[in-house]
């Protein structure tokens, strides 16, 4: 069995598989213990244009959005519908509010920063937006930032997007990307 909307296989990783990661691995101790994250770190770092202490490698998006409400201890949170569920999940099973903010499909399901309650200090919103694709602007994700606010980007799907504009991240090149915001990539 397959559950491919989280990334699960019941029966687990082929035999194939596993024999080629122990094989590439130049670790003595093999798969017996955590790798160091430091080269994927420095890798993603360049393709991303920031600092390694920026990355945070982690075992698929899911993980990333279960982690928000332990990391972030949220009040009240806003999730962007229609979207990818995970995050809202995460965050109402360690006991967080979640206010839903329907994107209305008779306004091309574009965001209206106004619609996210003022008082939420969580904001996740996947962009594209999950079901339909639609990319939101930079101007209307930036809209969503104020004090005391964390805003959470899902990009899990971008790199399906044509002509890919490039991610959150990368488009504050030359701008402090400051610690309200939070890019998740899979």
């Amino acid at each position: 069995d397959q559950d491919h909307a989280v990334n699960v296989d019941a029966a687990g990783a082929p035999a194939w598989l596993l024999e080629a990661i122990a094989a590439a691995s130049t670790d003595p101790h093999g798969l017996a213990r955590y790798p160091d994250d430091a080269t994927a770190r420095e890798a993603l770092a360049r393709m991303y244009a920031r600092l390694p202490d920026e990355i945070v490698p982690v075992a698929g998006a899911v993980q990333a959005l279960w982690a928000l409400a332990p990391a972030f201890h949220p009040h009240l949170a806003a999730c962007v519908h229609p979207g990818f569920t995970e995050a809202e999940a995460g965050l109402r099973a360690h006991g967080v509010p979640v206010e839903r903010v329907l994107l209305d499909p008779d306004a091309g399901f574009a965001l209206d920063p106004a619609a996210v309650p003022a008082d939420a200090d969580l904001v996740v919103i996947g962009n594209p937006t999950a079901a339909c694709g639609r990319l939101q602007p930079r101007d209307a994700i930036d809209a969503l930032r104020r004090p005391g606010r964390t805003i959470v980007v899902d990009e899990a799907f971008l790199d399906q997007v044509p002509g890919e504009p490039g991610p959150f991240v990368r488009a504050t090149v030359g701008r402090e990307l400051t610690d309200d915001v939070v890019v998740v990539r899979s």
